[in-house]
């Protein structure tokens, strides 16, 4: 049994690698973009999250006033 490639064989084989190659670069990039753009996404929903808490603060603040004396509802 022969181990050695026929030089025809060597080459098939080495373009088969860089077409397997070609299409991991090719994923990779796609993936990355991927990434890219959940983190961008991420980055917006944290700024909005931030401000809903902002508001919601502000709101709780604005509200620790009302009926601290205890008032009964106009209806009694």
């Amino acid at each position: 049994m022969n181990n050695e490639l026929s030089a025809t064989e060597l080459q098939a084989q080495i373009e088969a690698l860089e077409v397997k190659i070609a299409y991991q670069e090719d994923t990779i990039d796609s993936l990355n973009q991927t990434v890219i753009k959940q983190a961008d996404k991420l980055e917006s929903l944290e700024l909005v999250l931030k401000q809903l808490v902002d508001k919601l603060k502000t709101a709780n603040a604005n509200d620790q006033g009302i009926n601290d004396g205890l008032e009964l509802p106009p209806h009694y």
